[in-house]
């Protein structure tokens, strides 16, 4: 498709080349012009300057025919132009619904999967009914917490009970899955995430899960963006920071069962601090992290924020047994020059998690 441009550049380049070719031609020109003028007044023309003249007519005829096949050439590639450009935008209309039927396969194949589940529903509905009106979860989120199974991201021994009670439940390898009132909260603080992914504006959102064990806040958000996205154009993407392999094997696992590989994507994270998160696919529209982290942590995870994300996370204190959930919004500059307003910090809760 790019074959036209290239052959328009190669007769531009004829033409400059023909440039001396052009300049030869108008000195004879000139040359014929004092010859009539000699003719006009009765001058004597000698033989050489006859020859001059037949050689500056045959130069010119020359010229024209080469101008006559340059301006064929370029009809010819102006109309195989349009016919081109047509024809790609016809290309791109079929690519475009060829891709939207693909996502809606995928789509509908993940929302067959997630299925409401009575036993996650009931418990849900129960943390409901106990709690203040304020702490409500609302029915578009009931919605969500219903089509996540819990005991898929749990132990064996654990799955049982897992959807019974609003506890955390120990993974093994020092690591918890949150209490469910905890991810009630936590998937508040990302709602703003279902508007994006609903509006027509915005066509990407990413959120970033930092120690997410076995995925399971990780699948939520992703199963919301999915069923927030009405008009299905959406780009989302869920990415997930796995630290212990075996727990990653679960993560696959579950993924694998809720139809999310399309949306859901998880690294085993290195226990480099330096490269906390997921610096190649930032930034990220939402940051969550479930366990306990430095100051400088946060400050490495903040900056991966886009420009009006959230970051969740809680503080590391050695020295303090309280533990208070953060929300971290990073905004543009005012215009005053020294007072820093990229991240506005806002105390939640008082939680009390592992250290990641």
């Amino acid at each position: 498709r790019f074959i036209d441009d290239n052959n328009k550049t190669v007769i531009h380049i004829d033409f400059a080349v023909n440039e001396k070719r052009k300049q030869k031609l108008t000195s004879l020109m000139s040359k014929i012009g004092r010859i009539i003028n000699e003719q006009s007044m009765e001058s004597p023309i000698n033989s050489d300057d006859d020859d001059d003249v037949d050689g500056a007519r045959e130069e010119l005829v020359a010229l024209r025919n080469q101008v006559k096949e340059y301006k064929t050439i370029i009809d010819a590639l102006n109309e195989n132009n349009e016919y081109l450009q047509t024809e790609n935008l016809e290309l791109k209309v079929k690519q475009q619904q060829v891709q939207q039927q693909h996502n809606d396969a995928i789509i509908s194949e993940c929302e067959s999967a997630l299925t409401p589940v009575a036993e996650v529903d009931s418990l849900f509905r129960s943390i409901n009914q106990k709690a203040h009106a304020h702490n409500k979860i609302p029915p578009h989120l009931m919605h969500i917490f219903s089509r996540v199974d819990r005991s898929l991201f749990v132990p064996e021994k654990e799955k049982l009970n897992c959807n019974k009670y609003d506890r955390p439940i120990s993974l093994n390898y020092g690591v918890s899955l949150s209490a469910p009132h905890i991810h009630i909260h936590a998937l508040k603080q990302f709602e703003y995430l279902l508007k994006l992914v609903s509006s027509s504006k915005q066509t990407k959102v990413r959120f970033l899960d930092v120690g997410c064990g076995t995925g399971y806040f990780c699948s939520l958000v992703a199963v919301a963006l999915l069923f927030n996205d009405i008009q299905k154009k959406a780009i989302f993407r869920c990415f997930g920071c796995v630290y212990n392999v075996n727990l990653l094997e679960q993560a696959l696992l579950a993924r694998r069962v809720l139809s999310l590989a399309p949306f859901v994507r998880y690294k085993h994270a290195s226990t480099d601090m330096n490269s906390i998160g997921w610096q190649e696919y930032a930034p990220f529209d939402g940051i969550y992290c479930g366990a306990a982290i430095r100051k400088a942590d946060i400050v490495l995870l903040r900056e991966q924020l886009e420009i009006g994300g959230r970051l969740m996370c809680v503080e590391e204190h050695a020295t303090e047994s309280k533990q208070t959930m953060k929300l971290i919004r990073r905004c543009r500059r005012t215009n005053d020059q020294n007072r820093d307003v990229d991240f506005i910090e806002t105390a939640l809760f008082d939680v009390s998690f592992r250290t990641l």
